[in-house]
């Protein structure tokens, strides 16, 4: 079965919080990453990341919304997941389910470009954009091409299962790695 690193880096600590400045919202509290090949750690990333801000556990995440619960729309924790591909209702079509992630369930790798796009979801993006200003909202950090990213994910993974293993040790390091080959 193969086996992919996700190399996590948390943008602002991982709080999730919204700034006005001169008329527009910036928000911040996205999770960067890099999807990398164990065996090929030196290379550029295979893909990107996105994700909300860090997992608290028992503390409300300031993301939240009325439809979601405590916890619901923030990064899984750092651990070892088996990804298997199984239908979804919600986008009607086959899409990787992360498995046995604590507390939680339905985290998908799925389609998406920003922080806005994911409950608590990874999205993978072939390219990362700093301060990306779309509708009047500057983001942090914002995922390009992501159907691109989600096919290249299901070429590397022959659409089988494979190991994630989400690595968020280290910052310092990550942040170096994402940010090198951002292809920005």
């Amino acid at each position: 079965m193969k086996k992919l690193i996700l190399k996590r880096y948390y943008c602002n600590n991982g709080n999730y919080s919204e700034v006005k400045k001169e008329g527009k919202v910036f928000k911040y509290g996205t999770t960067l990453g890099a999807i990398i090949d164990p065996l090929k750690p030196n290379f550029p990333p295979l893909l990107y990341t996105i994700e909300p801000a860090r997992f608290y556990e028992n503390k409300e995440n300031n993301s939240d919304n009325l439809a979601t619960k405590k916890n619901e729309s923030s990064c899984i924790l750092a651990d070892i997941y088996q990804c298997v591909m199984t239908w979804s209702n919600r986008f009607q079509t086959k899409l990787y389910l992360v498995k046995n992630t604590k507390g939680r369930k339905g985290v998908r790798l799925h389609g998406g470009n920003s922080i806005d796009n994911s409950q608590g979801c990874i999205l993978p993006a072939t390219t990362i954009i700093q301060n990306f200003s779309k509708a009047g909202i500057v983001y942090d950090w914002y995922g390009s091409q992501s159907v691109k990213a989600l096919e290249k994910l299901y070429e590397i993974v022959d659409k089988e299962e494979f190991v994630l293993e989400i690595d968020d040790e280290n910052q310092e390091e990550n942040y170096k790695l994402i940010t090198k080959y951002k292809s920005c």
